[in-house]
Parts: C-alpha cells; structure tokens; sequence
C-alpha cells in the first residue's frame, strides 16, 4: 500500500530528527562521525536513498531530490526549473538554503553567512559544523 506524501515528509522529518539528536548526543563528535551523519540527514530531509547520494555535492543532491520528488530526470529539471521568486533563485538552491537553516535549527548553532555561502560539499559542511558544535558545549 502506497502511503500519501504527507506521511511520507513526516516519516523523513522524523528520521531527519532522529539522526540530528544522534549528533547532539554525541558530546565530542569527530570529522567522521560527523560527516557520517551529516548524509544521513541529508538523506533523510531530502528523501533519498544511501545509493542516490553517491555525490558529496549538495547541489547535485539537493537536484537528484527534487528530480526524484517531480520523478523527473535531473536533465529535464535544468530545462523545467525557472524559479521566479527568491531573486530568479532555482528550486535546488531555495532546497540548499533551507536545508542549511535547518541543520542550524536542529544542530542549536549558528553559522555565518559568508561562510555557509562557501560551502559546496558534505565534506565543506562538516568542516564548519564540527567546530560550531564545539563551541555550543
């Protein structure tokens, strides 16, 4: 039986959830663990799975989720994604931002702008949030 897409973003902001607590539980988190669980929550807030997350690059991922979410190719998101608000800002890099403001919201830390502007990767990601974390306890 198919379950609706409301259940279906529900079960992945729980999950999403689940993983952010995990990190927070962990009171001295290292690189690994951290960027470990970093694409788990990824996965979970983009509803992808382990194997649609070959990429470390969160705009390909952030694209693969809505191509995936549109059933879509990425190709064919290119073509179709002509975002008109935020600035003529595309779908994939309104899903990033959110993403970020959500990994601050859950993770209780704040990130500078210029720098969260600098980030293109997971890797990138963990190397600004291990420390973030430091600094909250």
């Amino acid at each position: 039986m198919d379950i609706s897409i409301k259940e279906r973003l529900l079960q992945s902001k729980e999950a999403a959830a689940r993983v952010a607590a995990a990190i927070l539980a962990n009171e001295k988190p290292d690189r690994k663990f951290l960027n470990k669980h970093l694409r788990q929550y990824l996965e979970r807030k983009f509803m992808l799975e382990q194997d649609e997350c070959a990429s470390d690059d969160i705009d390909e991922l952030s694209k693969a989720s809505i191509a995936k979410s549109l059933k879509i190719s990425k190709e064919l998101l290119k073509e179709v994604d002509l975002a008109t608000s935020c600035e003529g800002a595309t779908s994939a890099t309104i899903k990033k931002v959110l993403f970020f403001m959500a990994v601050q919201r859950e993770l209780g830390i704040r990130l500078a702008p210029d720098d969260i502007a600098q980030v293109k990767t997971l890797e990138d990601l963990t190397e600004l949030v291990l420390p973030a974390l430091g600094a909250k306890g």
